[in-house]
């Protein structure tokens, strides 16, 4: 039997199998019956078993090169190397979705083969919710979106395929989507159950401890995603950054500002019994969003280079899919919301459960900001909306605020927006949950007296007015030549807030390590390793903020980037920051894949080299108008210099070149990497803790 054909035969067993365990797992809810939850336990499994089966099969076509079939011709070519055939699965639009699949029959077979026995009477519930939601995805494989769709000719299947889209040549492109998917998949799970919980009436305390090491796995793979696109988009793009708010980079970060969210108010319910209904929301929320950005990056509604391309029955398909998820779903909390009251209330804004309401606010906010500043050039192609929005912007008084915001007294046609809007709203909101992150540990539960706020803050402060001071004077980013002058005040003030919030982590580790030491005859690395591991979830928290900090410090170095595009001839000198670039000549060479021109510059700096820089662009054989750019850069822990090149004419070596100069940018890596670690302790951490926390 063909490839193609066993494979559409196991895509539609798949849909079957997900209608037929809801069938059973809604039948066993509504009877009580053991027998018939216990065949919808089996059909989850069986469910995993046929996709990963179908997953396999279109594994092997790539690596066979059947190209027989449509999905494989599109997006593989023989030439290519074994990891780019078996990440091709996931390169296109059809692949994907069986992916989604794949990974959420996972989760669902593991978190029904965990929860079975612990939460007996959600099973069927949560059974049902994960039924429905692969169905919807199988539905999509099995009636749109085949990965088994054959030539209708056979005879006419090219021999050779096109050979996937060179960008995603790159090996952060192995591990980018998949992390992403995971993050967003598993997110599932923690839904699933929360609506189980809701329609059951057993809201209470205990499945939310589970469904939290979810969401915190969703979380680490989430950030994982992000930071490999960001990397990404920074070694291969060749604009010299690594983030520029393209919806596709924000259909990531919608369920990531939400979970994080979440992971902080789960703890304000688990020491005090607060936040019930708000914790709840977030889930259904968060589960929405990656919904929403599976839609924005398959439909072709937003635009964007990262995009699958634009399927308008798609659109409509998942549009009605998420007004179910949302109708349902807020429906069966107002339903519950007698049962949701909180045993406390709030006594005092200085009091870390404010703090932690603050946060939450705040994340919601960025959440919805970005949402609406990613749909909004869409929504501005509607005539109907277009006139609804030029009635606001007309309007007295609201009129106003709208046009200073969005720069216009008129929108006649598609909107841009661009990394400067979201920047200018998004730099504040990020400083304010920096600073928030440094004052949640110093309150206290409850009520801070304020005593004791001047015992906590005060070496924390100190800190922070030192990081200005060294900062501001010391890199400088402060030119006093003539008159005092703050280069950026957003990363004066930046840097000021790392330090305040360092000095509020570092607070905390010296202070357990402290009474560690009083207890115990300890070395302070031996109290630091034994405070870690006895309280993962807190001590793991800190040292996620740290890591944070980390990046904020080096997103900080971003507001004194140094950029430069030039047209130069060989032996030309160019000035960037406290570097000079010698332009040294061009070369081509090729290989069995691809022509590849190289421009080489040497790096000089205080009158010594100090490194050398070769960008280039390549040209693959399969896809010729498709070329890439390889950047290149020297990286130090001050900044990297950083280089790419737009034109080379090969007859008199004139090249076409961007330059850039990013100080502290290594730092946002380094910190991601401290932040990942600190994410992998709190996983790790049991059931102990409702002491407070990150």
């Amino acid at each position: 039997m063909p490839i193609s054909t066993l494979g559409s035969v196991s895509v539609v067993l798949l849909f079957l199998l997900a209608v037929a365990t809801l069938a059973l797992a809604a039948s066993g809810a509504v009877r009580r019956s053991e027998r018939l939850i216990e065949g919808a336990v089996q059909g989850i499994h069986a469910i995993f078993g046929v996709s990963l089966f179908a997953s396999m099969l279109l594994e092997y076509a790539f690596l066979a090169g059947d190209t027989s079939i449509q999905y494989v011709q599109h997006n593989s070519h023989p030439a290519m190397p074994f990891f780019y055939k078996l990440t091709a699965f996931w390169g296109s639009l059809d692949g994907s979705l069986l992916f989604w699949v794949l990974l959420l029959s996972l989760f669902a077979s593991l978190s029904v083969a965990a929860n079975r026995h612990r939460h007996r009477a959600l099973i069927p519930h949560a059974v049902a919710i994960l039924a429905t939601i692969i169905g919807f995805f199988a539905a999509l494989l099995v009636f749109l979106k085949n990965p088994f769709q054959p030539f209708q000719i056979a005879d006419l299947a090219p021999v050779e395929g096109k050979g996937l889209n060179p960008l995603l040549q790159n090996p952060y492109m192995i591990f980018h989507p998949p992390s992403l998917y995971l993050g967003m998949v598993s997110l599932a799970v923690p839904y699933a159950f929360g609506m189980a919980a809701l329609m059951t009436g057993q809201v209470d305390d205990a499945w939310q401890r589970s469904v939290r090491r979810w969401t915190l796995f969703s979380w680490i793979f989430l950030s994982i995603g992000l930071i490999l696109g960001g990397l990404w988009a920074y070694e291969e793009l060749g604009w010299g950054g690594y983030w520029a708010w393209d919806p596709v980079e924000n259909a990531g970060l919608f369920p990531w500002l939400t979970c994080t969210a979440f992971l902080h108010s789960i703890m304000v319910q688990e020491r005090r019994g607060m936040l019930k209904v708000w914790n709840l929301l977030l889930v259904i929320v968060s589960f929405f969003l990656t919904i929403f950005g599976t839609f924005l990056t398959r439909s072709g509604v937003v635009q964007s280079v990262h995009a699958f391309g634009e399927d308008p029955v798609l659109a409509w398909t998942f549009g009605v899919f998420m007004i179910v998820i949302a109708v349902v779903s807020i429906g069966l909390l107002l339903w519950r919301l007698p049962l949701l009251r909180a045993r406390n209330e709030l006594e005092s804004v200085l009091s870390r459960e404010f703090a932690f309401l603050l946060n939450n606010w705040l994340f919601l906010l960025m959440a919805i900001f970005v949402v609406m500043a990613t749909i909004f050039p869409t929504l501005t192609e509607l005539e109907g909306f277009r006139r609804f929005m030029n009635v606001l912007l007309r309007a007295p008084g609201l009129g106003a605020i709208l046009q200073s915001v969005f720069g216009m007294a008129e929108i006649t046609s598609r909107v841009t927006i661009g990394p400067p809007f979201f920047n200018h709203y998004m730099v504040p909101f990020g400083l304010a949950l920096m600073l928030l992150t440094g004052i949640g540990p110093l309150v206290a539960w409850r009520k801070t007296t304020g005593k004791a706020l001047v015992e906590q803050f005060r070496w924390p402060l100190a800190t922070g007015v030192a990081a200005m001071a060294a900062f501001g004077f010391g890199i400088p980013l402060i030119r006093t030549e003539g008159a005092f002058e703050v280069l950026s005040v957003a990363g004066l003030l930046c840097f000021g807030v790392c330090g305040f919030t360092a000095g509020t982590i570092v607070q905390e580790f010296l202070r357990g390590i402290a009474v560690r030491q009083r207890h115990r005859q300890q070395s302070a690395l031996d109290a630091l390793i034994g405070l870690v591991t006895r309280a993962r979830r807190r001590y793991g928290g800190y040292i996620v903020h740290l890591g944070v900090v980390l990046m904020f410090f080096g997103w900080a170095g971003n507001s004194y980037k140094i950029e430069r595009k030039l047209g130069i001839y060989p032996g030309d000198i160019v000035e960037l920051g406290d570097y000079s670039l010698r332009y040294e000549g061009a070369r081509a060479t090729q290989d069995w894949q691809k022509d590849m021109l190289t421009v080489e510059l040497t790096v000089e700096k205080s009158g010594g080299v100090v490194g050398r820089l070769a960008p280039a662009k390549w040209w693959y054989y399969q896809l010729p108008d498709q070329p890439t750019t390889e950047v290149s850069r020297l990286m130090r822990p001050g900044g990297d210099v950083y280089a790419s090149i737009a034109d080379v004419d090969m007859t008199t070596g004139w090249t076409r070149i961007n330059l850039y100069y990013n100080p502290l940018v290594s730092w946002v890596w380094i910190g991601f990497a401290v932040m990942l670690a600190g994410g992998i302790v709190c996983i790790g951490a049991k059931r102990e803790e409702a002491e407070g926390g990150s």
